[in-house]
């Protein structure tokens, strides 16, 4: 009887700490590259660091996420390697236009004209091992206050799709 409490005391012991000796959760590392394709009011440094802040916010996936100084997407990968990162993310600006919205007067008041910007932002994810694409796509933004805040907006959706596709991958590149 004392023996089979002993065993048992032990075994509730051993089942408590297992979970202090378990491996925990292996981190997907993701650089991020600065916006290619950048001007006319929009940061290329601005936009990488928000996709790194959209992607570091994400839930239901551990991601380090880490900002590259490169641009291009073989100056990235080159980068990416000697930062040993499991993927690439790269982005680029290809299309930047604005133009004017007006407002219809309501009550006697005046039209306004706003200007409202449009963006289009093309990004690839790329596996850092051997350089293979595992994502690719293109995203629109709009925005009356800035192309920099429609380019936000186009990286929210970027961010949101590369962290489906690594989601899909099961983890980090091999």
């Amino acid at each position: 009887m004392r023996y089979c409490l002993i065993c048992t005391l032990f075994a509730l012991v051993l089942l408590c700490l297992l979970p202090a000796f378990a491996q925990p959760p292996t981190a997907v590392h993701v650089c991020v590259a600065n916006l290619e394709g950048a001007g006319g009011g929009v940061s290329p440094t601005g936009s990488r660091d928000a996709l790194i802040k959209f992607l570091s916010k994400l839930k239901n996936l551990q991601l380090e996420v880490a900002p590259l100084n490169a641009a291009g997407a073989n100056d990235a990968l080159t980068e990416a390697r000697e930062r040993k990162c499991d993927y690439v993310v790269t982005t680029n600006l290809v299309e930047l236009r604005s133009d004017l919205s007006r407002t219809p007067p309501v009550a006697g008041t005046t039209p306004v004209d706003t200007q409202v910007f449009h963006v289009t932002v093309d990004y690839k994810l790329n596996k850092v091992s051997d350089g293979a694409e595992a994502s690719t796509g293109s995203f629109k933004g709009t925005d009356q206050g800035s192309p920099q805040t429609a380019t936000v907006g186009a990286l929210r959706k970027v961010a949101d799709k590369v962290a489906d596709s690594i989601k899909k991958a099961g983890g980090p590149a091999k």
